[in-house]
């Protein structure tokens, strides 16, 4: 028996995408990051498109949502995926910007050890 995350399928209009939905904070560095959220990046003013032309009263034979339903679910999806790609970047810059310091600091040391 293996867990694994749900996967959220979406009309974009031209086809259908399936994103992951992240359930726990060790799916923010276990999920792919670009998988998920470059579709949803890419395909997001065609999916507001189609989304916006359907009727209010049909359902997605794909997904089973009402237009409006999808539209919130895209949105909180896009949401959640470019939160977690900020936050990867972020601890990037983080640990770039330690390694700066700790070596200035190094440097800082070995200098006023042999020149001071």
């Amino acid at each position: 028996m293996t867990l694994s995350n749900p996967e959220v399928t979406l009309d974009v209009g031209t086809h259908v995408i399936r994103i992951h939905l992240p359930t726990v904070m060790e799916d923010y560095f276990d999920l792919p990051l670009l998988a998920n959220f470059w579709p949803l990046l890419r395909f997001r003013s065609s999916a507001h498109t189609v989304l916006g032309r359907k009727k209010n009263d049909e359902k997605s034979e794909e997904t089973g949502l009402s237009p409006s339903d999808e539209y919130m679910a895209y949105e909180c999806l896009f949401d959640i995926w470019s939160a977690i790609f900020k936050f990867r970047i972020s601890r990037y810059i983080i640990h770039l910007g330690s390694g700066f310091t700790i070596f200035g600091a190094l440097l800082a040391g070995f200098y006023a050890a042999i020149f001071v």
